[in-house]
């Protein structure tokens, strides 16, 4: 039982450097112990009631180990250091262990889950990556790698007659199974080009394991991004498992609304309450809907000048937006430039700036000063865009030429 063993050395160091110091030293070191734990096994690997990385296997409770009988305040405060694999592990051993793992949260920079043509990726870190595929028609093979250059790999192989997305998506969810757990980002996308049944058959296996899920529990995640190829109503059921009130980043591609769909997007929690909107796709939303956010990106099919100028004045309120804040519409009919500047309230005035685009693109660069800040609003027109963004009038051309982004820190 190397698991109960390591976890004991933890606990032994967590009590004496609580007496003699130096907890931060000396923790670290037997942290990096507690990752073999990785490499343990608890339960008879044959009597899984169920697969994936961190499944339950049989119970093995032993009296003769100090562990099961600590007390449960104890476990976890040992639990909360563990990272994601130790805890798998741990989660394995027996029943109680699987309850204590579960009840405590996990605080996620970001969650990327990526579609090959043969497998299924879970990235968790800059470094460390599951890989689901099915390696023959009843097993499927688990690699954990740790490191851009795969300097670590192991490997779990499990029966199982389901595929390898539902073993992948099982493991998902079970990292945000946890109310109290947190993530920066959840991001679904393509690796490389695939079919697009095997996207449809991926999301329909997404769709049926949230819906397996409390009617409560919601994912708390700041970010939402997708480029998965899906049907605008899957989509739509995918951002309901979302919490509205969390949620402050949604970036689709790939997708398409009719005016019913629209509607029910734009009258979501999630919409209302975003922060920033990046439609990569043309679509037909009003801009008006766009204007409740910091940030937004979006393509229509032709950008009336009356609509440009509503965004132009909707960001020019003071105290209206932080710094940085920035808008982004492409038409797919060219601007009507001149019609545009006519509808400007100030002297026009071309006024370049260094910016990340091509200077020979951009027709005219206005600055438009917020009345009592010390912001500037820039607006280029280009012939297909129109651009804006906040900066700060004593700094202008290193704030316009920071990269264009929808996705700001929300912090």
């Amino acid at each position: 039982m190397k698991v109960y063993a390591l976890l004991l050395l933890l606990l032994f160091f967590l009590f004496f450097t609580s007496i003699f110091g130096d907890l931060g030293l000396k923790l670290a070191k037997c942290q990096r112990k507690i990752v073999k734990i990785s490499n343990a096994k608890c339960g008879d690997s044959n009597q899984c009631s169920n697969v994936g990385m961190c499944q339950f296997n049989k119970p093995n409770e032993d009296s003769k180990f100090i562990w099961p009988n600590l007390p449960t305040k104890l476990k976890k405060h040992v639990v909360k250091r563990l990272d994601y694999v130790s805890r798998c592990r741990l989660r394995k051993c027996s029943t109680s262990d699987q309850e204590l793992v579960d009840s405590c949260p996990m605080h996620w920079n970001g969650i990327y889950v990526s579609l090959t043509q043969a497998s299924l990726h879970i990235r968790f870190s800059k470094v460390v990556t599951m890989e689901y595929f099915r390696k023959n028609n009843d097993r499927i093979e688990i690699k954990f790698i740790e490191g851009q250059s795969f300097c670590k790999k192991t490997r779990e192989v499990v029966d199982s007659k389901l595929n390898h997305y539902n073993v992948g998506i099982a493991d998902f969810l079970l990292m945000l199974k946890n109310q109290s757990t947190t993530c920066q980002e959840i991001n679904f996308q393509n690796l490389e080009s695939i079919d697009t049944e095997d996207q449809y058959r991926f999301i329909q296996s997404l769709l049926f394991h949230l819906s397996s899920m409390n009617s409560s529990w919601k994912i708390h995640s700041k970010k939402l991004y997708t480029s998965l190829v899906t049907t605008s109503s899957q989509l739509l059921d995918i951002l309901s498992f979302f919490c509205p009130n969390t949620l402050k980043c949604i970036t689709m591609k790939e997708y398409s609304f009719n005016a019913i769909e629209t509607k029910a997007l734009v009258n979501t929690g999630h919409w209302r309450n975003a922060e920033c909107l990046d439609l990569q796709h043309e679509n037909n939303i009003s801009i008006a809907e766009f204007l409740h956010s910091k940030t937004f990106w979006t393509v229509v099919p032709k950008l009336e000048p009356s609509d440009a100028w509503a965004v132009i004045e909707n960001y020019r309120e003071k105290d209206g937006r932080p710094r940085g804040s920035t808008f982004y519409i492409r038409s797919i009919s060219p601007l009507e430039i001149q019609n545009i500047l006519n509808e400007y309230d100030v002297p026009v005035d071309n006024m370049p700036v260094e910016s990340p685009w091509r200077k020979d693109s951009v027709l005219h660069t206005q600055k438009f000063p917020i009345a009592g800040s010390e912001l500037v609003l820039v607006v280029m027109l280009m012939k297909f865009e129109i651009t804006g963004k906040l900066c700060l009038l004593s700094n202008i051309e290193e704030d316009c030429y920071n990269y264009y982004t929808a996705d700001p820190d929300l912090d």
